[in-house]
C-alpha cells in the first residue's frame, strides 16, 4: 500500500473525530480547540509528507498510527468528557491565588527586564542573524542557552517554573482568574510580565516552539474558562488576542525566514517556504510512526539525566554530542517532534506507555466529573 494512503486515512480519521465531537457538544470548548489541533497537524501532513526533506527510517505504515489514535483518544478522554463549557461557577481561595501572583510577579520582575532589554537590542534584520548565530552555538555547547541573562534572572526564572512545574500554564490559567476576581493593577503587571517574559525568552533563544506553546495554552485556558469571564472581559481579551497575535505572528514569520536562511546556509540544502513550515506543524505523527515506533530503545523522561544514557555516554557535559550520540543509541533523530505520546515511548517504550496512558486516563476521569461548580485547586 502507498505510503501517502495511510496518511490521508490517519488525516481523515482526526478530522471525523473532530467535526463528530464537536457536532455532539455544539460549541467550541477547550476540547474541541485540542482536537482541531489534532486534526490540523494530520491533514497538513498529507501535503508535507510528499515535499518532507528529512525522510524517516522506515516506511509509513497503519499500525503505529492506530496506535497513536488509541492513545490519543485514551489520554485526551477525561477532557473530551469533562465539558468544560457546563462550568458555570469556579470557586476561588482569593488570598491563595493573590499569594501565588504576588510571587509570580516579583519573580517575574529581573528576568522581563532583561529578556526586554536583550530583545530590543536584536529587533533589526542584523539583530535576529546574530540570535540565530547564537543559537548555532548553543547546538554545540547547550550550558550556554541562557548566558545573556545574569545569575539573578535564571536563579527567578527557574524557580518560577518550579512553583508552577510549568511556568506557562500557571501564568495562563491565572491571568483571566485574577482579572475576574479581583482587579488589582500590581498583580495584573506581575502577571503580564510573566507571559510577556516568557514570549520574549523564546524570542530570544529563537525557539518558535515557547512562543507557539504560550499561545496555544492562553487560547485553551481561555475556552476553559469562557463561561466564567464577563462580556467585558471577553472583548478586552479578544482585542488583546488580535493585536498581540498579529505581533507574535510577524515575530514568528522573522525567526522562520531566519532559520530556513541558516538552515540553508550551514546544510547547502534549498527547501521551500512551505516545507519547512509544514514541518513545524505536521512532522509529529509521521516521525511517531516512521522513526520512533519501531525501536524497542527507550531513555527515560529526562535524557540528559538517565542512568541509560550516562552509562551510553560516560560524560556529564550537556552538548550537541548526546543529542547525536542519543540518536545513534535509539535509532532515530532524538530532537524531532513525536507527540505528546511519543514522549512517553521514548521515555519508558510502547508497552509501558499503554499502562500510564490507561491509568492517567482512569484517574483524570473520576477527577473531572461534569459540575457546574468547580474549585480552581481541581482545575489545576
Amino acid at each position: 500500500m502507498n505510503e501517502l494512503f495511510w496518511v490521508v486515512l490517519n488525516g481523515i480519521a482526526y478530522f471525523v473525530l473532530f467535526f463528530v465531537y464537536w457536532k455532539k457538544v455544539k460549541n467550541f470548548n477547550s476540547a474541541v480547540f485540542v482536537l482541531f489541533l489534532w486534526m490540523l497537524s494530520a491533514v497538513g501532513a498529507i501535503l508535507y509528507e510528499p515535499v518532507n526533506y528529512m525522510g524517516h527510517v522506515h516506511k509509513i505504515t497503519f499500525l503505529p498510527y492506530l496506535y497513536l489514535f488509541t492513545m490519543n483518544f485514551i489520554m485526551f478522554y477525561p477532557l473530551l468528557r469533562f465539558r468544560d463549557d457546563l462550568i458555570m461557577i469556579i470557586k476561588v481561595n482569593k488570598n491563595m491565588v493573590k499569594g501565588i501572583c504576588i510571587v509570580i510577579g516579583i519573580l517575574a520582575i529581573l528576568p522581563f527586564i532583561e529578556n526586554l532589554i536583550y530583545a530590543i537590542k536584536h529587533m533589526s534584520s542584523s539583530g535576529i542573524i546574530q540570535l540565530q548565530e547564537k543559537m548555532n552555538d548553543r547546538y554545540i555547547d547547550a550550558k550556554d542557552s541562557l548566558k545573556f541573562l545574569s545569575r539573578p534572572a535564571i536563579i527567578c526564572y527557574r524557580l518560577l517554573c518550579v512553583i508552577g512545574m510549568n511556568m506557562t500554564t500557571l501564568c495562563c490559567m491565572l491571568f483571566p482568574i485574577i482579572f475576574s476576581v479581583k482587579k488589582n493593577k500590581l498583580i495584573l503587571i506581575g502577571l503580564i510580565m510573566a507571559n510577556i517574559s516568557f514570549m520574549l525568552l523564546g524570542y530570544n533563544l529563537m525557539a518558535r516552539f515557547m512562543i507557539i506553546i504560550h499561545i496555544f495554552l492562553f487560547i485553551f485556558v481561555f475556552f476553559f474558562l469562557k463561561n466564567f469571564y464577563s462580556v467585558k472581559i471577553k472583548q478586552l481579551f479578544k482585542k488583546s488576542f488580535i493585536i498581540g497575535g498579529s505581533t507574535l505572528l510577524l515575530l514568528f514569520i522573522a525567526m522562520t525566514f531566519s532559520r530556513l536562511r541558516n538552515f540553508e546556509n550551514t546544510t547547502k540544502n534549498v527547501v521551500s517556504v512551505y516545507a519547512y513550515v509544514g514541518q513545524y506543524m505536521s512532522e509529529s505523527m509521521g516521525n511517531f510512526n516512521a522513526n520512533m515506533f519501531a525501536s524497542e530503545k527507550y531513555i527515560g523522561m529526562d535524557a540528559f539525566q538517565s542512568a541509560i544514557i550516562h552509562k551510553l555516554l560516560r560524560q556529564e557535559q550537556e552538548d550537541h554530542r548526546h543529542v547525536n550520540e542519543i540518536s545513534m543509541y535509539l535509532g532515530y533523530h532524538s530532537s524531532q517532534f513525536y507527540s505528546a505520546v511519543g514522549d512517553y515511548c521514548r521515555a519508558y517504550g510502547k508497552g509501558t506507555t499503554v499502562f500510564i496512558v490507561i491509568i492517567s486516563s482512569i484517574v483524570f476521569t473520576i477527577l473531572l466529573k461534569r459540575e457546574e461548580t468547580i474549585s480552581f485547586s481541581r482545575i489545576l
